[in-house]
């Protein structure tokens, strides 16, 4: 790629977990070898927290800096001078905002969390739509934190449903619920290096391992192409990539 790629979670409402996920795909794409940019840009500053929370245990992930971005201005002016090797990540605060306008202009891929529930998704329809402002393709929204059991539920079904039927762009794999996930976002650095029962850490790779797979995927493709439309059994049957993940897990 000629420039550095940059991937971005945002969404227009909060609590939907974008710094988590923010730090997960850092941390797995980290793990390969690939230097990670992060650019805080929400005032709460989640990100920059947990770096130095990280620092603080002597547990600094390798090869991941966490930089302090407030205010459109500030923005404008980093991605001017951005590094000339690995990948930019950008965590966006939960509104819609002039910060929030210039990811959706750059960023070559905005990765939308939400939560499983149509509540949650009739939220990010709108947001994605805002996108399209600036943007032709590369908007995704993805599953976040869904616990196992949830799956089997009326709740999970009429997310899916509503997906669909909306046709909003999204991603296949379905990030869970994960007590591992949870130790990341404290001072535990990354899965990578996270020590714990190797097997509950190999299944949290495995999931971030693939969402952050469909995100290179996305990146690879040339400029203003639309992703390959997912199939609703890509969410809603259990013999897919993901779905079979996530029933592993349980």
């Amino acid at each position: 790629m000629a420039q550095v790629p940059i991937v971005a979670f945002a969404s227009s409402k909060g609590g939907s977990g974008k710094t988590t996920s923010c730090i997960l795909v850092a941390g797995e794409i980290a793990a390969r070898g690939e230097r990670v940019l992060i650019l805080d840009t929400d005032p709460q500053q989640s990100a920059v927290k947990w770096f130095e929370r990280c620092r603080a245990a002597n547990r600094l992930p390798e090869r991941i800096e966490v930089v302090s971005c407030l205010g459109e201005a500030a923005l404008a002016e980093r991605l001017k001078a951005l590094p000339d090797d690995g990948f930019v990540l950008i965590d966006v605060q939960g509104i819609l905002s002039p910060v929030m306008a210039i990811v959706a202009a750059r960023a070559h891929v905005v990765a939308v969390p939400s939560r499983a529930s149509q509540l949650d998704l009739e939220e990010a329809l709108p947001f994605v739509q805002y996108t399209a402002h600036f943007r032709s393709s590369g908007v995704q929204v993805f599953l976040n934190e869904v616990e196992g059991i949830a799956r089997t539920t009326q709740v999970f079904k009429d997310a899916v449903a509503y997906l669909q039927n909306n046709k909003i762009p999204y991603f296949r794999t379905i990030i869970q619920q994960r007590p591992k996930f949870r130790a990341i976002t404290n001072d535990k650095g990354m899965l990578a290096t996270l020590d714990a029962n190797p097997e509950s850490v190999r299944k949290a790779r495995a999931n971030v391992a693939a969402l952050t797979a469909e995100i290179l995927d996305l990146l690879s493709l040339p400029p203003q192409q639309p992703a390959p439309a997912p199939t609703g059994e890509g969410v809603a049957e259990p013999d897919t990539r993901e779905t079979a993940l996530a029933a592993e897990a349980v």
